[in-house]
């Protein structure tokens, strides 16, 4: 009887196991809920993704990026969020199609100084519809306590949204 009990708690285990991840993978297929989408690999295999921009058709706006990071924008309810580092001395960070030939030719250097001026990271909020600036956050200003790497920036960490804020 026991022998039974085991076995028949193993298999609604399993049973209950693959119904989850089934369920999960069905709910999924629509929405990104992670980064890089459902796998983690940037992949969107049901999306069709156009792969020329040149000449304009079908961009509905276009605007410079108000700070700089590597940090990626976040879109929730209708908003545009962009996270990033501002200040005298920030730049885009340098990568290889900015001309650089490998991480070795990046001018790493055991003697870079972090910046001697404050930086301020900011949290702005874009409007879907348009690309106008609706407000923009302060999230701190300080002395950047050591230097990075060009390629890296000063705002890597890609904020979050939900309906109950955005989190950076």
């Amino acid at each position: 009887v026991v022998e039974r009990g085991v076995c028949a708690m193993v298999r609604t285990g399993i049973l209950l196991v693959v119904a989850g991840v089934v369920l999960l993978s069905v709910c999924a297929a629509g929405e990104t809920m992670q980064f890089r989408g459902a796998d983690g690999t940037g992949v969107f295999p049901e999306q069709v993704l156009r792969t020329n921009w040149e000449n304009g058709e079908g961009v509905a706006w276009k605007v410079a990026n108000p700070a700089a990071g590597w940090a990626q924008p976040v879109i929730h309810g209708g908003h545009l969020y962009v996270a990033g580092a501002v200040g005298e001395g920030v730049s885009k960070p340098a990568n290889f199609a900015s001309g650089v030939k490998s991480p070795q030719s990046m001018g790493v250097s055991l003697f870079a100084k972090a910046p001697k001026t404050p930086l301020t990271w900011k949290l702005f909020c874009l409007s879907l519809e348009d690309g106008r600036t609706l407000w923009e956050q302060p999230i701190v200003e300080k002395l950047a306590s050591y230097p990075i790497h060009p390629s890296n920036s000063w705002q890597t960490e890609t904020p979050a949204a939900d309906d109950n804020g955005v989190y950076v």
